[in-house]
């Protein structure tokens, strides 16, 4: 399919920064999760340490009335549930554009939350529909956001090989 209108640049921006945002987030709740095995370093870690910077002192504010401490990694994985959720929205919004149809306003809101709590679990689940999904809206909306999902693993596997060689 041609594509006629020029590809907005802000849409190429997004996709770059939040494969970068999800990347980091990742690694960070990673290092949380797995500290026995897992210590960033050279670059790495100050990339980590610069995204905790401006990470934690937002979530220890969202938390603070809590009466007792939330982990570290909850906010690595609510920022990574964001960035999925805004990624998500910008597949669907893709998948209307491509098939010409759209969904509900409530369908995408109920998936938004889905996408959010559930985070990297449910995008295991479109495997199965982006290779055998018949419905085009679908099979559009579980490709893209398989690419991304890809595309933030393969981000972490190459910042553990570098972190490996440091």
């Amino acid at each position: 399919m041609s594509d006629d209108k020029p590809r907005n640049p802000f849409l190429t921006v997004w996709n770059v920064f939040s494969t970068f945002c999800g990347i980091v987030a990742l690694s960070s709740m990673g290092e949380t999760l797995l500290s026995n095995l897992l210590k960033w370093k050279g670059f790495i870690l100050k990339i980590i340490e610069s995204y905790r910077a401006v990470t934690e002192p937002v979530f220890a504010f969202l938390f603070e009335w809590l009466p007792f401490s939330v982990p570290m990694w909850v906010g690595d994985y609510l920022t990574f549930g964001s960035v999925l959720v805004a990624s998500v929205l910008k597949g669907m919004k893709s998948s209307d554009a491509l098939t010409g149809t759209s969904r509900g306003f409530v369908f995408k809101i109920v998936m938004c939350f889905i996408f959010f709590v559930s985070g990297p679990y449910v995008c295991m689940f479109f495997v199965k529909d982006a290779l055998f999904e018949t419905n085009d809206w679908d099979r559009i909306f579980a490709q893209w956001t398989m690419k991304w999902f890809a595309t933030v693993l393969l981000g972490v596997v190459i910042l553990l090989a570098i972190n490996a060689a440091l």
